[in-house]
């Protein structure tokens, strides 16, 4: 009874979680930088997907826990790349893209400077 317990503790704050983390990405998705919006997207349709999965699961507590992990392992490789690698992968590249505008800006000075009357 008490692993019962602890199970559906677990599958009930993760749903809380989750829907927090939708919450979170559709509030940055408006107010944060629009450059991140393409991280933001996919995300939001990840959370939408948990959602989804945790009300399922839930409804049929704990007879189908087995065939949701049986899926939801399928969705959690999808996870792994979309929250983990591409948003790091993401913010170099923006980040490489802000330096290299701002040492062009910084050349273009200095050659400025350089040619400036004393």
């Amino acid at each position: 009874m008490i692993g019962y317990t602890l199970d559906l503790s677990a599958t009930q704050a993760n749903l809380f979680l989750v829907i927090v983390a939708l919450l979170v990405n559709v509030y940055a998705f408006i107010h944060a930088n629009p450059q991140r919006r393409p991280i933001y997207a996919p995300t939001m349709v990840l959370c939408a997907v948990y959602i989804g999965s945790y009300l399922v699961l839930l409804g049929d507590f704990p007879e189908r826990i087995l065939e949701w992990s049986r899926i939801m392992r399928g969705v959690s490789l999808v996870a792994w790349v979309t929250v983990w690698i591409i948003p790091p992968l993401f913010d170099v590249k923006v980040h490489q893209e802000r330096k290299a505008a701002s040492d062009r800006l910084v050349t273009e000075v200095e050659e400025r400077l350089k040619d400036a009357p004393v």
